[in-house]
């Protein structure tokens, strides 16, 4: 190792790098065989991809019409580009990430801790999950839900009370034998103005996530704990949050709060995971869908799957919380629905 580099544990892995990240990280000090080295070299010229193989673009597109997110295959390695951005090439020991531009420096972070992270967890196994993740007993939560389900506010009034933060937006799972396990992501959060003047007091000296989009990278000790090791998972929850609640027949109410939680069959749980996989579309394209299926099915068998429906609004936010760790801790299960 270079004399300048440092290691970081993330997910599970041991990143080794002599970039300097913004994003809290906590050092890795252990003996590892199983490093992952990450390169950052920029800018440079983007390349023509000729003799590259493309695997997937994404649907959604830049301001030039591109799509915003591609895939390609260059023997033994991936290359994820964002066009205009960067490229990082993957492979099963290295990252490397080569910028085009350097006032997109500010983006290196958000695709290696998002999309290119996830697809290199994936090629080894390791299930990613849209979901926030908090220690309760010594037990792995997870809160699954898509953009706008209330999964991050949640997430952040959990930790601020008192349960330490395990991932933030994404939960890397693995099949243990005897156990599912999920590990820890950066011990930090991404909130917006509204979520840091209710659970922070304010935003003034944390970093912006992105300069377009209204959320700010928030050190977990500004709200709470974090817990750094990989834990089981005991329990996980799927948020639907909606503006005007009403009892579902499905549904357990808890106590007068406007909260039903109901557990899922394994066939039920299995379509859920599968659709709240963190890159369903680019896995479906690139990687083993048998292979995926069998760990996400494992999942769903051995883990406790449930739907939670709940108002939306601050006012009913701390009866969510109440009611996801009383059933977690109580053992409250309604029957199973097919």
């Amino acid at each position: 190792m270079a004399a300048s580099s440092e290691r970081y544990s993330i997910y599970g892995l041991c990143i080794e790098t002599d970039y300097r990240f913004c994003t809290p990280l906590g050092h890795d000090r252990g003996i590892r065989d199983d490093v992952v080295r990450f390169t950052y070299r920029g800018p440079v010229r983007e390349r023509e991809l000729r003799r590259a193989e493309r695997i997937w673009l994404s649907a959604e597109r830049n301001r030039y019409g591109e799509s915003g997110v591609q895939l390609y295959s260059a023997g033994a390695r991936y290359i994820m580009r964002f066009p205009r951005v960067a490229d990082f090439i993957i492979s099963s020991e290295t990252i490397e990430c080569e910028l085009f531009d350097r006032r997109f420096r500010y983006m290196v972070e958000i695709c290696l801790f998002g999309h290119v992270l996830a697809y290199f967890l994936e090629l080894a196994g390791i299930t990613v999950v849209h979901s926030g993740a908090v220690v309760v007993d010594d037990r792995a939560v997870l809160l699954v839900g898509d953009h706008g389900s209330g999964k991050s506010t949640l997430v952040a009034s959990l930790v601020g009370s008192g349960f330490p933060l395990l991932s933030d937006d994404i939960a890397a799972v693995e099949t243990a034998p005897g156990a599912i396990i999920c590990n820890a992501g950066p011990p930090r959060l991404k909130l917006n103005t509204e979520q840091l003047d209710r659970f922070v007091g304010s935003g003034e000296g944390f970093r912006d996530v992105h300069p377009a989009f209204d959320k700010r990278s928030v050190p977990v000790d500004a709200l709470g704990d974090y817990h750094a090791d990989s834990v089981p998972v005991a329990s996980i929850y799927l948020l639907h949050r909606e503006t005007n609640y009403e009892q579902h027949d499905s549904g357990v109410s808890i106590g007068a709060s406007p909260v039903s939680l109901c557990r899922l069959s394994p066939g039920a749980a299995l379509v859920e995971l599968v659709q709240h996989s963190f890159l369903a579309e680019l896995l479906d394209a690139s990687v083993s869908r048998e292979g995926r299926l069998r760990r996400l099915a494992r999942i769903a068998a051995q883990v406790p799957v449930k739907r939670v429906r709940f108002t939306s609004g601050y006012d009913h936010l701390a009866r969510v919380g109440e009611a996801i760790i009383g059933d977690f801790r109580v053992g409250r299960t309604p029957s199973r629905t097919p």
